[in-house]
């Protein structure tokens, strides 16, 4: 039994969609970077209208049966009104204007219609410093068809952290391969748990399936983070490598996953996996010889090289090789790595304009040049005419891929020579200088 009378039931429930309804009003009035948000409001505003016509019926049989009358209430109306769609009055102040970079949302959705098409996007910001993604209704992360993408405010404005939203876009990817793949790594770890080494051979049989649902878990979610790693750096190349380093940077990189980090892949490991798995050295040599400005590519060029020295020693597969549990999982992940790389691949439609298409290995010095002159990297002169009274040239749409990595190659100058003397550009102008880049194309 519910416990209280139900006239009290029916004025709360009554009283919270009246504030929802007042809340999405208030909401309607301010400005979004695009009509996403709108269309959320007007969906909610239907659902109200939908909750209150269940309530309605519900109270129309309130004297057959009261009690359940006010299960009804609570389950179909009360619980998924504040346990759920509430979650998007946040969400929604969180991506009006004022609170995105909200130059680059359209780029950002643009990228989600590519290869999540079946999703629609929101993104917003939030002050936890993280990205993430939320989409699945099963899990109760996210309800409706909306997925729903948050961005670190702090950062709000730097474009190049951005570059994650590659990595968050994928997740909802991953389950097709890892739904393909999980009874049988869960068979290969239960049977290396049986055959191990005196750590766990003799187990009964009860305590090797508990060992084994946690090293489970970790493969599934080294697996899913792998996969998206991989994706965002075979979408960005070198934007996607700087970017997960400058995120790591004040994170350590060598955390075993356990629960208290959600079973979350060592830093080092996956630094290792997406250089191998996804990075041409050829086409990054192509970038390293066209530049004109030597100084910022030797910058570049040296941040990279320390990174392949970095993850050349395989210190982060020997690292989870140590750890009794960590081997197991990992090596049925490290077993899986060149179909993961396959999938992904194949996985991220054709139509996207990918780093090391020629395209983009051709815009990457031009947008350069224009970043150093102070101007917007948003395109590229193809060819000029001079000939007739009113001078005309042609021009090329920078792609983002271009955008990023341009703006990574200036931020590793940035960091070796920025003083406060003027002598170079500040990194909120850089930074606006790259949104501006984005809101442009």
């Amino acid at each position: 039994m519910p416990g209280f009378p139900i006239e009290r039931i029916h004025h709360q429930i009554e009283n919270e969609l009246s504030i929802f309804c007042s809340q999405l009003n208030k909401l309607e009035v301010e400005t979004y970077p695009t009509k996403r948000c709108l269309d959320i409001i007007n969906h909610l505003r239907e659902k109200v209208e939908d909750y209150r016509s269940k309530k309605r019926s519900i109270m129309d049989q309130v004297d057959d049966n009261p009690d359940e009358a006010a299960r009804k209430l609570i389950s179909h109306i009360h619980n998924p009104l504040v346990q759920q769609d509430v979650k998007f009055l946040d969400w929604l102040r969180g991506a009006q204007t004022q609170n995105v970079p909200w130059s680059v949302i359209p780029c950002i959705e643009h990228l989600s219609r590519k290869i999540i098409p079946e999703h629609k996007l929101l993104t917003y910001c939030a002050y936890y410093y993280n990205y993430a993604i939320s989409w699945s209704l099963s899990e109760r992360l996210a309800p409706y068809p909306y997925t729903v993408l948050s961005l670190p405010r702090l950062h709000r404005t730097n474009l190049l952290w951005h570059t994650l939203v590659g990595h968050e876009i994928f997740h909802p990817c991953c389950a097709e391969f890892i739904n393909k793949h999980n009874q049988n790594a869960l068979s290969k770890i239960t049977q290396q748990l049986r055959e191990s080494d005196e750590l766990f051979r003799g187990l009964e049989e009860e305590r090797i399936e508990r060992i084994s649902g946690p090293i489970h878990l970790a493969w599934r979610r080294a697996t899913e983070e792998l996969l998206c790693d991989m994706a965002c750096v075979e979408l960005f190349g070198p934007a996607g490598i700087l970017t997960m380093r400058a995120f790591a940077a004040c994170s350590s990189l060598d955390d075993m996953p356990s629960p208290t980090n959600n079973f979350y892949p060592p830093w080092r490991y996956r630094f290792e996996v997406v250089w191998e798995n996804s990075i041409d050295i050829q086409k990054l040599d192509s970038i390293y010889s066209n530049c004109s400005n030597s100084e910022i590519m030797e910058c570049f060029k040296q941040d990279m090289e320390s990174f392949g020295k970095l993850v050349s020693s395989q210190e982060g597969a020997a690292l989870v090789d140590r750890h009794p549990q960590a081997k197991i999982a990992y090596k049925q992940v490290k077993n899986l790595l060149p179909a993961a790389s396959k999938f992904v691949k194949e996985s991220l439609p054709g139509t996207l304009c990918r780093w090391h298409s020629q395209r983009v290995l051709n815009q990457i010095p031009k947008l350069l040049e224009r970043l150093e002159k102070g101007i917007p990297p948003n395109e590229i002169i193809l060819e000029v005419d001079e000939t007739t009274q009113k001078q005309k040239y042609e021009t090329q749409s920078a792609e983002l891929p271009a955008i990023l990595i341009a703006g990574w190659i200036y931020e590793t100058y940035w960091q070796k020579k920025y003083t406060a003397n003027g002598e170079i550009m500040p990194y909120e102008t850089m930074s606006r200088l790259l949104l501006k880049a984005c809101e442009d194309i």
